[in-house]
Order: structure tokens, then C-alpha cells, then sequence
């Protein structure tokens, strides 16, 4: 038996984490090209397309974040995409708080679904892979 395999990604875990990874690089694609639409998605509508860089950065962010995961994913670094994962919980927790205070809590609930959600799967993945 391999000492190391507990350390390994199961294949369904990479499955799902590619996919969640993909759609997260997709959501930063949309708020890159359509930063207008991708703010009232994020949660804070902009009518001035002054803060679009700002909404772009934000794009640019969750790209990197999902090759990132996707990287980790590829290299079967178990502990390094929980760790990543974890991470980008803070990140959403932060976003739902942010969106909370300006928006409101309507607008920041997903925020905080992607806080529960990321939580779990970096646990999960850390504990059982």
C-alpha cells in the first residue's frame, strides 16, 4: 500500500473541484468583459463606469484564484487545494460583508452561500480528498 496515497485527490473530488473551478474562471471572464453586468451580478449595481476597473479587478481575482485551484488540482496537492479553498472562503465571507454593507443583505446572500460552500469543500477535501 502506498504511504502517500491519503495525500491524493479521488477522482470524483477532482471532478467536481475542475467544474466549481471552471465556473468560478467563467464568473471572472464575465465580470472582465461585461464589468457593468458582472457589478449588479457581484451585488452592487455601478452606473458610473468609473469603478468598472474596480469590478474588473475583481475578474481578474477569481481567474486567478481558479487556475490556482485548477494548478493544484492537476499536481494532486490534496492539503494545498483545501488550504486554497479555505482561503477563498475568507475572500467570500469578506465579499459578503462588503456587499452587505452597501447593498444590502439581499444582494449579499450568494456571497454567503459561496462562504458556506467553499468552507465545506475545503474541509472536506482536507479531511477526506
Amino acid at each position: 500500500m502506498d504511504p502517500t496515497a491519503a495525500l491524493h485527490l479521488a477522482t470524483s473530488t477532482k471532478i467536481v473541484a475542475t467544474i466549481a473551478a471552471l465556473v468560478f474562471s467563467g464568473i471572472g471572464v464575465h465580470l472582465l468583459l461585461v464589468p457593468g453586468g458582472g457589478a449588479s451580478f457581484f451585488g452592487m449595481p455601478m452606473s458610473n463606469p468609473e469603478g468598472h476597473a474596480f469590478v474588473r479587478t475583481t475578474g481578474a481575482r477569481n481567474i486567478g484564484l481558479s487556475l490556482t485551484a485548477l494548478a493544484l488540482i492537476a499536481l494532486d496537492a490534496r492539503l494545498g487545494l483545501a488550504a486554497m479553498l479555505v482561503a477563498a472562503s475568507i475572500i467570500a465571507g469578506l465579499d459578503a460583508a462588503i456587499v452587505s454593507r452597501q447593498s444590502g443583505a439581499s444582494k449579499s446572500a450568494k456571497h454567503w452561500v459561496y462562504l458556506v460552500g467553499l468552507s465545506g469543500a475545503g474541509l472536506w477535501v482536507g479531511l477526506v480528498g
